[in-house]
């Protein structure tokens, strides 16, 4: 099975879930490999779902506040056709070339701003996340933020990325909120893009 098709798939089953009406949604990691997916049982009282994508921005040059290198802006590029499939409501990144070029092709391929936001309180950005009135979003930060907001948002973070050579990780957190459930179900699938 191709690259492309496998992660088209795995959106695909993201979004089938929010279909599913038999129970219980879980807090899951799932890897790329479609044979270890398990689709999690979802909540037939729930009222809204909304999917957070979350990513480390691409490979970057050196020096304070670097501009990506020629293989981020490539990464940037693949981070667009990947989402090209999803309708998104917003994109955010913190203020750093690096985030804000990466965050920058997939918004103006889908006609958005990408809105700033302080790396630095990540809890109040988290808060910020579950009230949002957009259902589909797109955020970019940075190797140590980008799991410690998966976390506060409920979802799993997995290890660590690595600094050095890791920028290709893609969360898709879904936040099942209902009436019956306080607080919020959360799942998390982590892809490689």
């Amino acid at each position: 099975m191709s690259r492309t098709c496998e992660i088209s798939l795995l959106f695909l089953f993201s979004f089938m879930v929010h279909a599913n009406s038999d129970a219980n949604p879980a807090n899951t990691v799932a890897s790329n490999s479609l044979s270890t997916l398990q689709a999690p049982k979802v909540d037939t009282t729930l009222t809204q779902v909304r999917t957070l994508f979350l990513v480390r921005h691409g490979e970057k040059l050196t020096g304070d506040n670097p501009d990506l290198s020629e293989q981020g802006r490539n990464r940037a590029l693949t981070l667009a056709n990947t989402l090209s499939a999803v309708d998104l409501d917003s994109v955010f990144s913190t203020d750093y070339k690096r985030t804000q070029q990466t965050a920058l092709p997939t918004a103006q391929s889908q006609s958005l701003a990408v809105t700033s936001y302080n790396p630095r309180d990540l809890a109040s950005f988290a808060k910020q996340l579950h009230q949002s009135p957009h259902s589909e979003i797109l955020i970019v930060g940075h190797s140590n933020t980008t799991p410690k907001l998966v976390e506060l948002l409920g979802g799993n973070p997995g290890t660590d990325i690595n600094e050095k050579n890791e920028f290709d990780r893609l969360y898709i957190v879904s936040i099942y909120y209902s009436a019956n459930t306080i607080p919020p179900v959360v799942t998390t699938v982590l892809l490689k893009y």
